[in-house]
């Protein structure tokens, strides 16, 4: 087999196995506050967006499916996490609002200690060269899905964020 493409399955493994245990780590950090991580994400976004939270904004940010994403805000609308309204203007929109108990989740999914203790062996340049690396590959992918509406967040210059 090519020397390249083992290189590469193996960078594939490598990131996608690595990912996993961070997620891990904070999955086990957000099990403290009693919160799952797709809520956490969902919260996070809609608070980032305020007015133009909608449903789907959110789909084209995470790029999961619709029914995924619809699945999840009703889950949280039942949990009293968010409250959906129908856009007055747009018939079809469906905007996402925050209620006080989605902001306490946000609150403390803004503790980001798994995330800080597994980039720590990272010096500042090599997790900026990182997030240039992986932006790199993500404009890539997203072109190659032809995905004209994905939001590209968090930007891909680290100094926007």
């Amino acid at each position: 087999m090519d020397k390249s493409k083992n290189i590469n399955f193996g960078l594939w493994l490598l990131y996608s196995r690595t990912h996993q245990l961070i997620r891990k780590t904070r999955a086990r950090e957000f099990d403290k506050y009693g919160i799952w991580g797709r809520c956490a994400a969902v919260v996070e976004m809609a608070m980032r967006m305020g007015r133009n939270a909608t449903q789907a904004a959110i789909v084209n940010e995470t790029n999961f499916e619709r029914n995924t994403i619809s699945e999840q805000l009703s889950r949280m609308e039942r949990d009293g996490i968010i409250i959906r309204h129908r856009d007055l203007d747009r018939k079809n929109a469906i905007r996402i609002e925050v209620t006080e108990k989605g902001r306490k989740i946000y609150e403390d999914s803004r503790n980001h200690d798994s995330i800080d203790s597994a980039l720590a062996t990272l010096t500042e340049d090599e997790k900026l060269e990182l997030w240039r690396i992986v932006s790199k590959i993500r404009e890539k992918i997203i072109k190659d899905l032809n995905l004209k509406k994905a939001i590209v967040y968090p930007p891909s210059d680290p100094n926007e964020f």
